[in-house]
């Protein structure tokens, strides 16, 4: 498959890549190490959490961030003579010497915390949670919130430009597997400090929810949004002009001069696709008592694996010109718009409108769900039904038997001895 200015790609949070590119070296050291360090060493070098999950998880995550920025760089870069991608170990060339100094702050890995602080004395900005203005924690939770989700956009793209641009008979196989390979990590990696929203829509739900108070999540929405420029201008930096525009303008573009998907199409398949994100993830994920049972790993993996479903379903729905399938992110098309223009503004409305009418929705679905949920106790068996029916629609000899049985006989005395009544026949 090939794609032309007007190609639809999946997934519009990450649309956007780079094939044929002209890179600096330093740029991809950076980024590729930025990638390993985020992924690999926020885990590793946090004690309380290395000690929860154990050498083995931390060694298989370790390697795993090493492969996917490795994976990142060599596509990004390919084709370019005498380099191979990041060297992520710069002793091997002799470039340089890197001293990473990391510490390990506690007290960051619980950005949620309720933080003790004097009333602002109305009842309104308590309930807005205007004290967390003043909180570092906040602040920190949201620089990290940025920045993960920043690499999040980059990585992702990049691994689904290389599915397409593989040898395989249907390349949309391979989109889901590495949507769910590459949300699993980060979410993972930045649940335990963030919460991993790593996306507008999610926040809002949240804050609709009450996971977080409405000034934290308008400060993790300005910083997601900001990422997502931040994420379109690195590819941008990275790609030269002409994989720019073979692919920057791909799945974001609505109704395109008559040839592509229609508004109204795309606001149902907008909607219909992030239902199904919050149906299948945000049930689970933020409900206490099955997060608890179910563990952080299990449930970064529901969440991951119906970002992946959703993909999927709009990807293979659809396959207009210029629209790639449901965004899931308006920050992602919205960046792209903002620094390319033109026919990216058409529609904009659709990729805002469609996923937070979702959440609104299944805000107001989520209070009809069953609070205690199902209970088998074999009551209603199909078997012991059955048995109920026969006794009470059993002639009425039936029912004189089974008095009778359990009546005493009446010809026997109430004092009588047991040898004697041994005697009896019945």
């Amino acid at each position: 498959m090939i794609f032309r200015n007007e190609s639809f790609l999946p997934f519009s949070l990450c649309r956007t890549g780079a094939m044929d590119v002209v890179i600096s070296g330093g740029t991809d050291q950076s980024l590729c190490t930025f990638i390993v360090l985020l992924l690999g060493i926020t885990v590793a070098f946090d004690k309380k959490r290395c000690k929860e999950l154990g050498v083995t998880t931390v060694c298989v995550l370790l390697s795993a961030s090493l492969s996917i920025a490795v994976y990142v760089s060599f596509v990004v870069t390919a084709g370019e003579p005498g380099y191979a991608g990041a060297g992520l170990n710069p002793a091997r060339t002799g470039a340089m010497d890197i001293v990473v100094a990391i510490g390990n702050d506690e007290s960051f890995s619980q950005p949620f915390e309720k933080i003790e602080r004097k009333s602002l004395k109305t009842t309104f900005l308590d309930s807005i949670g205007a004290h967390e203005i003043f909180s570092s924690e906040m602040w920190r939770a949201a620089l990290a919130e940025t920045v993960a989700t920043t690499f999040f956009l980059f990585t992702l793209t990049t691994c689904l430009l290389s599915c397409y641009e593989s040898n395989v008979s249907d390349p949309k196989l391979l989109v889901p597997f590495a949507v769910f390979i590459i949300a699993f990590f980060f979410l993972f990696t930045m649940f335990p400090l963030t919460g991993a929203f790593l996306n507008p829509l999610l926040t809002f739900i949240a804050t609709l929810k009450g996971a977080i108070c409405l000034v934290r999540a308008c400060v993790f929405f300005l910083g997601q949004c900001l990422a997502s420029i931040m994420a379109i201008y690195l590819l941008k930096c990275a790609m030269s002009h002409d994989a720019v525009e073979k692919y920057m303008l791909g799945g974001c573009t609505i109704d395109n001069n008559g040839s592509g998907i229609s508004l109204g199409t795309a606001l149902m398949l907008e909607f219909v696709c992030t239902f199904i994100i919050l149906l299948v993830a945000v049930t689970v994920g933020f409900d206490k008592k099955r997060s608890k049972e179910l563990g952080a790993t299990m449930v970064c993996i529901q969440i991951a694996a119906s970002i992946a479903i959703a993909v999927y379903v709009s990807n293979v729905v659809t396959g207009r010109i210029g629209y790639a399938g449901a965004g899931l992110n308006p920050a992602r098309c919205f960046a792209s718009a903002l620094l390319f223009g033109g026919p990216l503004w058409h529609g904009q409305w659709v990729f805002w409108l469609g996923p937070f009418l979702a959440c609104i929705v299944y805000y107001i679905f989520s209070k009809t769900l069953p609070k205690e949920g199902l209970v088998n106790d074999g009551r209603y068996e199909i078997i012991k039904v059955a048995r109920a029916c026969i006794e009470a629609t059993g002639s009425n000899n039936y029912k004189s038997a089974t008095v009778k049985a359990e009546e005493k006989p009446p010809c026997i005395p109430e004092t009588v001895d047991k040898d004697v009544l041994a005697l009896y026949p019945f």
